[in-house]
């Protein structure tokens, strides 16, 4: 087919040649550049039958978002209310990347590297105090409100957090992302605005935000006036998945149809074996009006056909010419299969295992039990480290400038090296207990051992603090022998041995 076009525009090319030599010189160069030009395409990017009318356009980021943000909201807002595995996954990642909360190593140091273990103390003292008080509401400590964030960054694919001042004390409150609003708001000159985003277009950086509320508050309804509020005390955190962009979108969009789907499957299921269930017989007779009567049996008020229902346990007494037949209900079914391969969909798009999706263990074997707990541990850090870099870096940093000015804390050099002390800490993030333990333990030593690893490092794991731990250790060695005189505990047993051969198997 393509070489016959081929000869017939050649020919036709021809014929016009006749007429305009220079217009068939032109329409040849068209041609050599088509050929070569389709030649040179991906072949995913060909037009063709295949494809069918799978043209999207493109478009920037924020016009893509813009577009859609308010009704995908909403989607997956209605799908984490009312579709289990939805509400499941929001909350497998919330409890994963936050926990019981990140906990604050200070790692101030003297100018010979040597920690100032007090002035760590004391800010790690402050910062629990603080934690507990954050919320300018007094309903949840920070780590309540680090686990909301990251709800919102699941559902919405952001959060907004805003400083507030409560009486001379930091204090914060988090904002529903809907609050940003285009309406009623304006960029200074020289700015733009997207989405309630005011930025610099030179560099993209945000330099103010616009809220309102876009519901009624309190009781009553507050009029659509945007708030302009400095980009210095507002926190705005989303993943970036395009260069520019300026609102976060949720994760599980790709699963909204998906989980849209398998809900309606599961309703028609249903409702197919509530009927087949209700259905479960008819009976003939030669006496079909007496028997009715004699039955009390009713019409149906949809089909006009005659029906009774029967309760549990009941026996019927039929005449010699009455017949009853039962219905066998064996339809077959694909629910099992789609909701396997709809959930598994769902854990690729949440970054976790089917198995936490779906809370179907009945198929795993301790082997690959741990390939999925390494996964899945390969998979949390990064939420693990945004969220430590997003929610509790920048709220510290705020706290402990508000602590200095406020003579909370005593610093000398503070603001001179304020570069070096708003970066000399760390957030340790909640742990995922081992599969196996012994066997972890047993290799996290041989590590040690062979200096591959340090002591430190293996605490950090576990989301500990080593300075605690070994504080701990010497209190608790303390009250062993000196408060109550017995003696410290000899060592671990040794493992017992596990394979066959040292288990006396022969070959």
């Amino acid at each position: 087919m393509a070489n016959l076009a081929h000869r017939m525009g050649a020919a036709l090319d021809r014929a016009i040649g006749i007429v305009s030599p220079q217009k068939e010189q032109q329409r040849l160069l068209r041609r050599a550049w088509n050929i070569n030009y389709e030649r040179s395409m991906y072949a995913a990017a060909k037009i063709s039958r295949l494809g069918g009318n799978w043209t999207p356009v493109n478009q920037s980021p924020n016009e893509v978002i813009a577009a859609s943000l308010s009704q995908l909201r909403a989607r997956v807002r209605q799908l984490v209310r009312d579709f289990p595995y939805f509400a499941r996954v929001v909350r497998v990642l919330t409890d994963l990347t936050v926990g019981n909360g990140h906990q604050l190593q200070a790692r101030i140091t003297d100018p010979y590297g040597k920690p100032v273990q007090r002035l760590n103390d004391e800010i790690e003292a402050r910062w629990v105090r603080f934690c507990q008080e954050a919320d300018v509401s007094g309903q949840q400590t920070l780590h309540e409100m680090a686990r909301l964030a990251k709800r919102q960054d699941v559902e919405c694919g952001e959060f907004l957090l805003v400083f507030v001042s409560d009486g001379g004390k930091l204090r914060l409150q988090i904002y529903e992302p809907d609050w940003l609003t285009q309406l009623s708001a304006r960029a200074e000159k020289g700015k733009e605005l997207e989405q309630g985003v005011e930025y610099d277009p030179k560099s993209g950086r945000p330099v103010a935000y616009h809220l309102s509320a876009p519901w009624t508050v309190g009781g009553s309804a507050r009029p659509h006036q945007a708030l302009r509020l400095a980009a210095e005390d507002v926190v705005h955190r989303f993943e970036v998945l395009r260069p520019g962009q300026m609102r976060g979108v949720s994760i599980l969009v790709s699963a909204i149809l998906l989980a849209h789907d398998l809900g309606d499957f599961l309703d028609a299921e249903l409702d197919a074996a509530k009927a087949s269930a209700s259905w479960v017989g008819y009976v003939k007779s030669a006496q079909r009006a007496q028997l009715q009567k004699m039955h009390n049996v009713s019409k149906d008020a949809d089909t006009g056909k005659p029906f009774e229902a029967l309760r549990n346990g009941i026996l019927e007494y039929l005449g010699p010419q009455d017949e009853m037949k039962l219905f066998t209900h064996d339809r077959p079914s694909g629910l099992e299969v789609a909701h396997k391969v709809i959930l598994r969909a769902l854990a690729v798009v949440a970054g976790l295992s089917y198995e936490f999706v779906s809370g179907d263990y009945d198929a795993v074997q301790y082997a690959n039990l741990r390939g999925i707990r390494l996964d899945l541990n390969n998979q949390m850090a990064p939420h693990k480290a945004r969220h430590a870099r997003h929610f509790y870096t920048p709220i510290y940093r705020r706290w402990l400038d508000q602590e200095v000015l406020t003579g909370g804390l005593v610093i000398p050099d503070y603001f001179r090296r304020h570069w070096y002390y708003q970066g000399a800490f760390e957030f340790i993030a909640p742990e995922l207990e081992d599969v196996d333990p012994l066997r972890t333990s047993k290799a996290r030593a041989d590590e040690i051992a062979a200096y591959t690893r340090s002591p430190q490092e293996v605490i950090r794991a576990r989301g500990q603090d080593p300075d605690t731990v070994l504080a701990d250790i010497a209190a608790w060695r303390k009250k062993v022998t000196e408060e109550h005189g017995l003696p410290l505990p000899g060592q671990p047993a040794t493992p017992l041995k596990q394979n066959p051969a040292a288990m006396g198997a022969e070959e």
